[in-house]
């Protein structure tokens, strides 16, 4: 893990006769464990006496020790016998890297050890992956990463290590030089290579999809924070201008880089609040609201029903800058990231095509258990209305006729797509972590509202940030909803509310989409604005309407789960009272399906409704108020072929609606044999289906 920058401890203030101690210990044989690596590498970055207590000798000596081992450490980590952690290897790795300012009186010195780092990195870059076995020539590619992360970090964090990388790369022969030759802007094309081949490591083989898909979303349980890439770093990188021209899919995996270093649930390494993590947080923030604003609304230029009715939300999204990503990138370099971002391309494509074959319902049941499983990470005395609201929220969402929406997002690139996502994961990690700074600004550390905090210039700034969002459109139907829920509290949540209702709008379209991702990011950024609200009003209240109607989704879809185990403890009018909400809903949803359905396959709808209507019309007797009816005891005679469990049910027949005279023997029959001719219908479509996800992927 990265070590901390954010503040000095006392502890580690050293002496002369400490440091003489500290020099004895790394010239042991045992010396280089992980306890004095970061002693050491503390100092080195740290103190500004550590150098004034080294003779030259004692430099030359320690250069030695230190160079020797990361060289003999690498070449077992390359062979795979490595003795030592790879977290040794990496801390080892810093503080040979940071070592090179102590050699600038020395040129000789600081050529000769900066051309081993040089190899060590030349070495990192070059590792190919086996496209058949996903496997490199060197190691697990997770490790390998790790290290080139390392390198990226201490790069961005010194500007000094750049300018010796850039010229002892120019005393290099021309057949390995490693970076393009650019002493301007940072010496940026430095860490250009190093991300490049981070990103080409991270997304190859045969399971990158799959991890570069899941990292698209926070999981619950679990801290994608990047490793080695700190905060402050990441966010440098981020606000680079040379990244505006880079490719879309490498824009979303910077942005990953960032949002993984914000991170969910680490924040006991905080609890002593740092000014500088509130200002990064808030940053990123910035950022990640900036570059969605921009990026939503070209993606929905000819679609006012959904986009902004702003245009001042389509700014450039990294600046003015004119600087060309692939003029710092060696062309090979440049060829293999083109390469990459198409594989990802027709796989995401693949994979959408997949996910649309689903049944929706699938999505709603997946959605719930996210919601569910994601609570964790925020205030316990809220999780059920959190829970509940967004439960409703969901159902409602798929209750919605969504079927002339236009949405342009359906037929935009994928990584258009990815690049959507990236930033909603960035969104809701930046909020959440500086809300939770906001409650725990006090040295008491105990939860607070707005009420118990005065209106602090970092409140006001969110505040800013997230009234933007009234400038798009809210004319979705879960939108109008939400708005005429949160009408009744219309003091409450003046500038939070838009942005809300904005993703309240974006989780209903990504339904639409059916992409399980977009849908959880959409939840995600929903439960941070809940926990913006709890710290605005302290409570829900104003979405209170929604408690009940939640809590009622949640008890019924553990009824239906526990279904037949508790049927036999139920009384029989209880079960016919549900029999005729089940049959209504059953004919509400049946319609709602086929209008989905006929818009995407016309052709297939024709057929498939008319053996509907045959089939529901004649069979399920839906009938008009003049029908002659009578009891259901006809139906449950043909369900029942026992005459004493009939009696068992006389007060059930009175809560049963039948057409007088109708066969339901032959009703039954013809249910059944629907049932079967769908099943093998479905069967045979997903078949189809799956040839065509192969065939794609085979490309």
């Amino acid at each position: 893990m990265a070590p901390k920058r954010l503040k000095k401890k006392k502890n580690f203030t050293e002496s002369t006769s400490s440091t003489a101690n500290l020099i004895s210990v790394i010239n042991s044989p045992q010396g280089l464990k992980l306890p004095i690596l970061k002693r050491l590498y503390y100092l080195l970055i740290n103190s500004s006496s550590f150098e004034a207590e080294l003779n030259n000798n004692d430099i030359c000596s320690l250069a030695d020790v230190l160079f020797n081992e990361v060289d003999g450490r690498f070449k077992e980590f390359l062979c795979g016998q490595a003795l030592a952690s790879l977290q040794e290897l990496a801390l080892l790795l810093r503080c040979c890297m940071v070592f090179l300012n102590l050699l600038v009186s020395s040129q000789s010195l600081l050529i000769e050890k900066g051309r081993l780092l040089l190899s060590i990195l030349r070495t990192l870059i070059s590792v190919e992956l086996n496209e058949k076995t996903g496997k490199n020539s060197i190691t697990h590619v997770d490790s390998t990463c790790v290290l080139l992360q390392v390198f990226a970090d201490e790069l961005l964090m010194h500007k000094s290590l750049r300018e010796y990388f850039m010229l002892i790369d120019s005393l290099s022969s021309t057949s390995e030089t490693l970076f393009m030759c650019h002493f301007g802007h940072g010496d940026i094309g430095t860490v250009m290579e190093v991300i490049a081949a981070h990103f080409i490591l991270l997304t190859s083989g045969d399971k990158s999809f799959e991890c570069f898909v899941n990292g698209l979303f926070w999981q619950p349980g679990k801290d994608f924070r990047t490793p080695e890439m700190s905060l402050m770093v990441s966010l440098s990188l981020l606000l680079n201008p040379i990244m505006h021209s880079a490719p879309k899919m490498f824009q979303a995996y910077l942005i990953l880089l960032l949002s993984e270093a914000v991170g969910v649930s680490i924040r006991s390494e905080y609890l002593s609040l740092d000014l500088g993590i509130m200002d990064c947080y808030l940053t990123a923030l910035e950022r990640s609201i900036i570059l969605y604003k921009s990026h939503f609304s070209n993606l929905h230029m000819d679609d006012p029903s959904v986009g902004s009715n702003s245009s001042s939300v389509k700014s450039c999204i990294f600046g003015s800058s004119q600087l060309a990503f692939e003029s710092y990138l060696q062309p090979a370099t440049k060829d293999k990231i083109d390469r990459v971002v198409t594989k990802l391309n027709e796989s995401l494509h693949c994979y959408a095509t997949d996910k649309a074959c689903r049944r929706k319902s699938d999505l709603v049941d997946a959605s719930i258990a996210y919601i569910k499983q994601s609570l964790h990470v925020f205030d316990g005395s809220y999780k059920d209305k959190i829970m509940s609201i967004l439960i409703s929220i969901v159902q409602r969402c798929n209750f919605d006729n969504m079927h002339d929406t236009l949405w342009c997002i359906e037929v935009k690139s994928p990584q258009d797509i990815c690049l959507l996502a990236s930033l909603l994961k960035l969104m809701s990690s930046s909020m959440l972590q500086a809300i939770w700074c906001l409650r725990h600004s006090s040295n008491s550390g105990c939860l607070k509202t707005l009420q118990d905090v005065l209106l602090c210039k970092e409140y006001e700034f969110i505040r800013h940030l997230v009234g933007c969002f009234r400038q798009f459109n809210n004319c979705l139907p879960i939108q109008k909803f939400v708005f005429d829920v949160m009408k009744t509290h219309s003091m409450r949540h003046k500038e939070s509310k838009w942005m809300f209702l904005h993703f309240s709008g974006l989780l209903s379209l990504s339904y639409v989409v059916g992409l399980d991702f977009l849908v959880k990011d959409c939840l995600f950024i929903m439960m941070s604005l809940l926990d913006l609200f709890v710290f605005e009003e302290g409570d829900l209240d104003a979405l209170s309407p929604l408690f009940a109607s939640g809590l009622e989704t949640i008890s019924s879809r553990s009824s239906d789960k526990a279904g037949e185990a508790l049927l036999e403890q139920k009384s029989s009018k209880t079960i016919a009272s549900k029999f005729q909400k089940m049959q209504t809903t059953f004919l509400s949803k049946r319609s709602h399906t086929n209008i989905n359905q006929r818009n995407r396959d016309k052709s297939r709808e024709i057929t498939e409704n008319a053996f509907l209507r045959n089939v529901i019309e004649s069979n399920l007797a839906i009938e008009e108020e003049t029908v002659e009816a009578c009891n259901g005891e006809a139906f449950l005679k043909c369900l029942l072929e026992d005459s004493q469990r009939l009696s068992d049910l006389d007060d059930l027949v009175d809560f049963i609606e039948c057409k007088r005279g109708k066969d339901y023997n032959v009703w039954l029959k013809d249910r059944q044999r629907f049932r079967k001719w769908k099943s093998e219908r479905n069967a045979v479509y997903k078949r189809q289906k799956w040839i065509k996800i192969r065939k794609c992927r085979r490309k």
